[in-house]
């Protein structure tokens, strides 16, 4: 689990929802399987906006200190072979049941 801060969250966010024309210092990342990314939660706005509104939601006793850990991460995998059996339905369908929301297909085909 990576926890991030205040300050952390805009790149994550930067990287998390990476189009074709994003460009970053991370080697490990193949260009060319972007297109193949797919959101399970559908976002409708900002990490950050959606930290604050879930932070105003809670009705907090007192104000939320400047070093606070306001976002976690975790990977969710298992070893290639069990994916390798799944169809690339199949695996989103895993991935949607880890996050306990249900399963959302995509509107775009896979290839």
């Amino acid at each position: 689990m990576e926890k991030y801060h205040k300050t952390d969250i805009a790149p994550v966010e930067q990287e998390n929802e990476r189009d074709e024309t994003y460009r970053a210092d991370n080697p490990d990342i193949d260009y060319v399987r972007t297109e193949s990314n797919y959101h399970i939660i559908k976002r409708q706005r900002s990490y950050t906006q959606f930290i604050n509104d879930r932070i105003a939601e809670l009705h907090l006793p007192t104000k939320v200190r400047k070093d606070a850990v306001l976002m976690c991460s975790c990977v969710v995998t298992s070893d290639g072979g069990y994916f390798k059996k799944l169809s690339p339905k199949e695996q989103e369908r895993f991935f949607a049941e880890c996050t306990g929301k249900g399963y959302i297909p995509r509107k775009k085909s896979i290839k």
